[in-house]
């Protein structure tokens, strides 16, 4: 009898084993997916240059011509807008990143006008213009780093 139960109590143990490895098998692709995931990011030759920059005090809306000037579409830019003197700047069009008709294909431009009433500041004219480009990785807007643009603005009367 005393065989018996050591033999028993070795499947056990074996059994536990095998359900161990099985379920590792059977989890880790799918964990995987999940944790290994390759980030996305920006194609090396994405460049959107600032061709024209019209500030209106009066009415407190800043118009700005972007033009494609890299080897690939640009989906949408993070365009963002304050004083000199502030390091980090507000976004002028949150949650409208993506271009409306579409991507902005090389060699190609389009103009957009924002509303700047929020940041602008009675007195002040020195602002800065930054904008940074963005393309569509799945069903994501990714930020193309190191591709800021950034230029003066005077928004005197």
């Amino acid at each position: 009898m005393k065989n018996k139960k050591a033999i028993s109590l070795m499947v056990s143990y074996a059994l536990l084993v095998v359900i161990a490895v099985a379920m590792g098998a059977i989890i880790y692709p799918f964990l995987k997916s999940y944790i290994f995931s390759e980030k996305a990011e920006c194609q090396q030759d994405i460049s959107l240059t600032i061709n024209r920059v019209w500030c209106n005090s009066t009415t407190t809306r800043i118009t700005v011509e972007l033009f494609n000037s890299g080897l690939f579409n640009i989906d949408g830019a993070f365009v963002r807008f304050s004083n000199e003197s502030r390091v980090v700047r507000p976004q002028l069009n949150p949650r409208n990143e993506t271009f409306s008709q579409g991507a902005l294909e090389p060699s190609s431009s389009r103009t957009d006008t924002f509303s700047i009433s929020s940041q602008y500041e009675a007195g002040v004219n020195n602002y800065i213009l930054e904008v940074q480009p963005a393309v569509q990785e799945k069903w994501t807007l990714v930020p193309c780093e190191g591709t800021i643009v950034t230029q003066p603005v005077d928004c005197s009367p």
